[in-house]
């Protein structure tokens, strides 16, 4: 298996450094993919001082998938441990991290869930709304403060300006029956768009579902979203309103205890609002937002007749000032946030965060930029933490830019990491927080649609949080350990070939990513729940052909290799037949068939099919 997937991969890869001899375009890549930081002004991937990735609406539509986490999984240095299929949960890390170490946004607003970071990617954001994914990999804690340790992911929604009506149907099966009831397994699910204008307010509003009866005994799920993004303008100014809501039931047989919760089952209903405002006043522009998160947690141990419920609250405010001069950028700000919990197993909490937050970008004459910043934040659990950091970039050769950054972050213990209580966890209400500090450099070259990357980093984390077991039978409880060390290099390149719609055969795109890590940990006699179950070997090639005007072809290979042994290969592929206002497409996915855990014990659905259709109309 190992010398197919590198033959592949050789051979995919030889396709893409060839492709440059004899490619032209009269696009550059990096002005179709900004970073839209909330601090400073956006920036174009080229000027970042940064380890950055960003994945288009036009890259997802071709690729094989039907959910966020799904995407997400190509990018490189990007860790989805799926437990189950379509999104029913679903954990995500960067870098060798945890999943307790990413921060989730949606348009800048922070999603993240202080019961556990289990519940991170209920997203009631569909995957037909989006019209960016951007990734910010490394410690992010001085843009977004705590929490944002290892990086950041934006979700970026389309412009609710866009007056389409957008429908989506799909079917799916592996082809194989549940051998208790004889029942076949299957998969459908439909998305509907549509936007519309009133007066000076855009409207679009969006509902998702999604149901299977699952891949093995009780591994069935339902989601339902709803969403409304709204956009007013104001003479020259911008009002966005957001709201939406999820509702993801599944059965969660092995998800946390093998041992007991075979016939467990869960349910997470979670609801968002906000509101951001965007004005200049005498050349400052001026960007307050407001936000509300609500999650309800009902997980049902059916073993022993025991539920857990746990009912959470985020709320937020933050208010951001910045003015851009000839050579400099300023930027500074205020937020606040409170985060209530309720829950029957880890009790009633609150805690209150303040933070004040500043940033200078300075240009030089040769394209060079130099970005200062930190952030202080008051947490009325752990007090003061600040965090600094430091970025560079600067022109070396024709379209070829080296960066570098440092920084300091920081990740707070969980509700869960402090009070959670059952037959085999117990929690721990005198941890203290992660505290990392990082340092990359990296080249990037851009070249017409071309973009390479190439990167290197380190980072120190104190106090590490870990379950950790002393003995076969005893509970699982996190503590702090002294020193978790982690180092890596990682590449990534895309190109997009311009191929004219007339073109009736060739290569459309080509994407290929690589991450290797390392780590060392001062865990001994112990088991570990979470440490060093990151990837060592993380390598994802995708491949787009055009074979007629109609037909576009994608076939993707991922190759991922844990650092405790444990590898796996899987080889997806998509087939899309394009017309003006609507297409049909054919997915295998895990085409090898092969046998696979990515979270826990929860094995992943092995060779499935899937058969869809979408329309567009304007």
């Amino acid at each position: 298996m190992k010398s197919l997937i590198n033959n592949t991969t050789f051979f995919l890869l030889f396709l893409f450094n060839s492709s440059l001899l004899f490619a032209q375009s009269d696009k550059n890549l990096d002005t179709l993919q900004i970073i839209s930081e909330k601090r400073l002004f956006g920036e174009n991937i080229k000027n970042h001082g940064r380890n950055v990735e960003v994945i288009t609406a036009k890259e997802i539509a071709k690729l094989p998938v039907q959910t966020v986490n799904e995407a997400l999984a190509f990018l490189a240095g990007v860790d989805v441990r799926q437990r189950g299929p379509i999104g029913g949960q679903a954990d995500i890390s960067m870098l060798g991290g945890t999943f307790e170490q990413v921060l989730i946004l949606v348009n800048g607003i922070p999603m993240r869930d202080p019961q556990t970071g289990h519940h991170t990617m209920n997203l009631p954001v569909d995957l037909q709304m989006i019209e960016r994914i951007e990734v910010i990999k490394g410690t992010a804690s001085r843009i977004y403060g705590a929490n944002a340790m290892n990086g950041a992911i934006n979700i970026v929604t389309k412009d609710p300006a866009s007056d389409r009506v957008f429908a989506q149907f799909y079917a799916a099966a592996p082809f194989e029956n549940d051998t208790a009831s004889g029942d076949a397994y299957y998969a459908f699910g439909y998305r509907a768009g549509v936007g519309f204008k009133t007066h000076s307010l855009s409207n679009r509003v969006d509902l998702s579902f999604q149901e299977t009866n699952g891949y093995r005994y009780n591994s069935g799920s339902e989601q339902i979203r709803l969403n409304y993004l709204g956009r007013a303008i104001i003479k020259d100014d911008v009002l966005d309103i957001m709201a939406g809501t999820l509702n993801n039931k599944f059965g969660a047989n092995q998800f946390y205890s093998p041992a007991f919760d075979k016939n467990s089952f869960e349910q997470v209903s979670t609801t968002y609002a906000a509101l951001k405002y965007n004005t200049t006043r005498g050349g400052i522009r001026i960007a307050p937002l407001a936000y509300w998160r609500y999650n309800h947690d009902d997980y049902d141990l059916r073993a022993f007749n025991y539920r857990n419920n746990h009912f959470t609250t985020a709320t937020g405010a933050e208010i951001h000032l910045s003015k851009q001069f000839e050579k400099y950028s300023f930027a500074g700000g205020i937020e606040s946030r409170a985060e209530l919990i309720r829950s029957n197993n880890l009790g009633k909490h609150e805690r209150f965060f303040y933070a004040a937050y500043g940033e200078m970008k300075r240009r030089f004459k040769n394209e060079a930029q130099l970005t200062l910043g930190v952030n202080a934040q008051y947490n009325s659990d752990f007090k003061w933490r600040v965090y600094p950091g430091i970025e560079f970039n600067t022109p070396v050769a024709s379209a070829i830019h080296f960066f570098a950054n440092a920084g300091l972050a920081n990740r707070l213990p969980t509700y869960t990491d402090l009070y959670y209580s059952d037959r085999s966890t117990l929690g721990n209400a005198n941890l203290l927080p992660e505290n990392a500090l990082q340092a990359e450099i990296g080249f990037r070259r851009t070249l017409q649609n071309l973009r390479l990357q190439a990167s290197g980093f380190i980072r120190n984390t104190d106090d590490f949080i870990d379950f950790v077991q002393d003995s076969i039978g005893a509970r699982f409880v996190p503590r702090n350990f002294q020193e978790v060390v982690v180092r890596g290099g990682e590449f990534s390149g895309t190109y997009f070939f311009t191929n004219s719609k007339e073109q009736n055969f060739g290569i459309t795109a080509i994407r290929a990513g690589y991450t290797y890590l390392d780590a060392t940990i001062n865990v001994t006699n112990v088991v570990s729940r979470y440490a060093l179950e990151h990837l060592r070997h993380q390598l994802s090639v995708q491949l787009s052909v055009k074979t007629t005007k109609l037909f576009e072809h994608t076939a993707s290979v991922r190759y991922l290799e844990r650092f405790k042994g444990q590898e796996y290969a899987v080889i997806d592929y998509r087939i899309r037949m394009n017309q003006k206002n609507w297409n049909i497409f054919v997915d295998a996915s895990n085409l090898l068939d092969r046998q696979f855990v990515e979270a826990g014990f929860v094995p992943m659905p092995g060779r499935w099919f899937r058969i869809g259709a979408e329309f567009n109309l304007k």
